[in-house]
């Protein structure tokens, strides 16, 4: 496997705490790799008033007047152009319900906050027009089952596209592509490309782990071997993801030992067997299992056996307190987790536009003050999972100067987007086949410091093909 030039800087790691939403627990780290912990109270979007004489607008914004053309920090023309009439309608299928009923609300506080922003400002620019936004988040459950049925009710309800997905497949992208509506989400394997022409993704679902396993190697030069846990359902990726960690060159001149998971069952109280197996085998880096109990448990008994590694998972931790309440504070720093602060990125090499950034800490700025929950204490996920979504969805329609499904894919295959972790190229037909509609990700580890808080560890860009 070819590897492109992909920048780390090293750093003594250290993370943060999860927040919290009304009523709203998090479940430690989750199913889907980089997924934000921010469960925060979702504001209520504020009415602007547009005049044809001027328009003011707020943020990062400027008042302007007739016959000037300005444009805001989100890409908002706020003159020369007429308001439309209808809204821009746009969901966000998400679980509020069921295990994993805490991604709705999650990813709904920081796409609330955005879509609020937004229309302060006058709405977002197609064409001749700015339109006002709505949000629409229909309740999945993360039930495949279910996805067919909220595909439909986005159709009736007149939505022009499904944002952020990560917890639906192929029968619910399909409702939604026969009725011309786009939908972004994590490329996973029970989408089919050639059959839903009007989808594009907005991660892999094992490219993004696979870099981040690699930036963890590069950002500990003592690593000689790496393993971890894995439930069974999960062995079949983790074996493809190592299989392409090996052919990197960084990983062959270093002779690390990369070595496919330990299978194990939920619920498992004994891994100390596994763990001395791990030291036997030279492994001094390893993913730790998914669920919060066994995670926690899994480390609190490497460290009662004077084990030391480095834990890591490209997936992020929600529910800090729970964790260290079982494995320990002191034994939870360092442990490192995928991390999206725009504002902290620093190694990438497709840079993200200023205008983003800054709406990124507006929209920091306001959970902050919704929630009181300081920055190192929240996780911003949602800018990867669904923000982005929202974001690269706008700005492709923007690019195209339409709705229209076809003109907007024109700009989307091969295209270049602007978005909260970078200005991106769209790629990723090396690794699913078909067309450049596939997102890289800017990869930012944050790990735990103090046992009560997150700290930015590495950065680094996944390259256009994988």
């Amino acid at each position: 496997m070819s590897e492109e030039h992909i920048p780390v800087q090293r750093k003594t790691v250290s993370r943060r705490e999860f927040l919290k939403i009304a009523g709203v627990a998090g479940a430690g780290i989750t199913v889907a790799g980089g997924l934000g912990g921010l469960l925060a109270a979702c504001g209520a979007e504020e009415e602007t008033t547009t005049t044809a004489a001027a328009t003011t607008t707020t943020g990062a914004a400027t008042t302007t007047t007739a016959g000037a053309t300005t444009t805001t920090a989100a890409g908002v023309t706020t003159t020369s152009k007429m308001q439309a009439a209808e809204t821009l309608k746009i969901g966000c299928s998400m679980p509020f319900s069921g295990a994993y009923g805490f991604f709705g609300p999650t990813i709904q506080a920081g796409m609330d906050q955005y879509v609020e922003i937004i229309n302060e400002r006058g709405g977002w620019v197609v064409g001749d027009y700015q339109y006002k936004i709505e949000m629409k988040y229909p309740d999945d459950g993360m039930d495949i089952k279910r996805g067919p049925i909220v595909a439909q009710e986005l159709v009736d309800w007149g939505a022009k596209a499904n944002v952020g997905d990560f917890t639906k497949f192929g029968p619910f992208t399909k409702v939604l592509n026969e009725n011309g509506i786009i939908a972004n989400g994590q490329m996973t394997s029970g989408i089919d490309l050639k059959t839903l022409p009007y989808y594009f993704g907005t991660s892999c679902e094992w490219g993004m782990p696979l870099f981040f396993d690699k930036f963890v190697l590069d950002a500990f030069d003592d690593i000689t071997g790496m393993c971890g846990f894995a439930y069974d359902w999960q062995l079949a990726q983790s074996k493809q993801i190592n299989s392409k960690l090996r052919e990197m060159d960084s990983v062959k001149s270093r002779n690390i030992n990369v070595v496919d998971p330990f299978v194990i069952v939920g619920g498992q109280q004994d891994f100390s067997g596994l763990l001395k197996k791990m030291v036997d085998m030279g492994i001094n880096a390893a993913s730790p299992p998914g669920g919060t109990g066994d995670e926690a448990l899994c480390i609190r008994q490497a460290a009662d056996l004077g084990i030391t590694m480095h834990w890591f998972s490209a997936a992020t931790i929600l529910d800090l307190k729970s964790l260290t309440d079982v494995a320990g504070a002191d034994n939870m720093n360092g442990v490192i987790g995928a991390g999206c602060w725009p504002w902290k990125f620093k190694n990438t090499t497709n840079k993200i536009e200023q205008y983003l950034i800054d709406d990124a800490m507006e929209i920091r700025d306001r959970l902050i003050a919704k929630t009181g929950v300081p920055e190192e204490k929240a996780y911003y996920g949602y800018f990867e999972w669904g923000t982005n979504g929202l974001q690269m969805y706008l700005d492709f329609v923007q690019q195209a100067g339409t709705f229209d499904p076809d003109a907007v894919m024109e700009k989307v295959i091969g295209g270049t987007v602007h978005e909260f972790t970078g200005t991106t190229k769209m790629g990723g037909s090396q690794a699913w086949g078909d067309t450049d509609r596939i997102k890289p990700t800017n990869v930012m580890g944050i790990a735990v410091a103090g046992g009560d808080h997150f700290e930015w560890s590495f950065d680094g860009s996944m390259p256009t093909q994988w």
